[in-house]
């Protein structure tokens, strides 16, 4: 059911946001210059520039906009997901020292030291 209700609120803001972009999109064909170099453009002089219709810089920046939206919501997915990972091996590792009425050692390395078999290389 949750993830019913997420896809239909997703949808339903994506599709008002197209019924907004797209007539604003027809409306605002006219051309704006985009400088890069922000002090050329308050000394008047020539810089880095490009020029494009308006509706074209409104969609890069809402296409920018659900990107880092969408970024930053991995993101924190992938840390949670992580916080939870490392709690479960930690409880894991805990649980099993319990059982051997042993102080819990949190690291990577194995709980019984393990010898290398000599290699035939000579």
């Amino acid at each position: 059911m949750r993830a019913f209700l997420a896809k239909l609120i997703g949808r339903s803001i994506f599709i008002a946001l197209a019924l907004l972009l797209i007539p604003l999109a027809i409306q605002n064909r006219q051309s704006v210059t985009l400088h890069y170099d922000l002090l050329a453009w308050l000394n008047d002089t020539p810089g880095n520039a490009i020029v494009l219709p308006l509706f074209v810089l409104l969609l890069l920046a809402a296409t920018l906009g659900f990107l880092a939206g969408w970024l930053s919501s991995a993101l924190s997915h992938f840390r949670r997901d992580s916080a939870r990972k490392l709690t479960a091996w930690r409880d894991t590792r805990s649980a099993a020292a319990a059982e051997k009425k042993k102080p819990p050692v949190l690291t990577h390395l194995p709980d019984e030291p393990v010898m290398l078999e000599p290699s035939d290389k000579s």
